[in-house]
């Protein structure tokens, strides 16, 4: 039901990275502006859970393009190795999820 924008060049410790989900239905952009709670879900390589709500995600525009944001924060990406990302947006009409993404972090030197 969405597409995420792939991100790469990421690395352990990256702050401020943007990670984006758009959700989408049927091939054409499903708009979440009336979203009544909004959230992003990572998974990372050990199989843990983050979720991020609230005030940590936001709309790109005004969420009538279907997208939502998260930026990492610090100790956020603390992870190497494969990550997968989903969105969920509750509206006064339902509950909708995000297509999965995958996207990698690198280990520094």
């Amino acid at each position: 039901m969405a597409t995420q924008t792939v991100v790469t060049g990421i690395h352990e410790d990256d702050q401020g990275t943007t990670f984006v989900v758009q959700f989408m239905e049927d091939g054409a952009v499903f708009p979440v502006n009336s979203a009544i709670a909004k959230e992003i879900r990572f998974e990372k390589p050990d199989g843990t859970v983050e979720i991020k709500t609230g005030a940590d995600i936001t709309f790109t525009t005004d969420g009538a393009d279907g997208k939502i944001q998260y930026y990492s924060a610090v100790g956020f990406l603390d992870a190497e190795g494969p990550w997968r990302i989903q969105g969920k947006a509750t509206l006064p009409g339902g509950v909708w999820h995000s297509e999965i993404g995958f996207f990698a972090v690198s280990q520094n030197i």
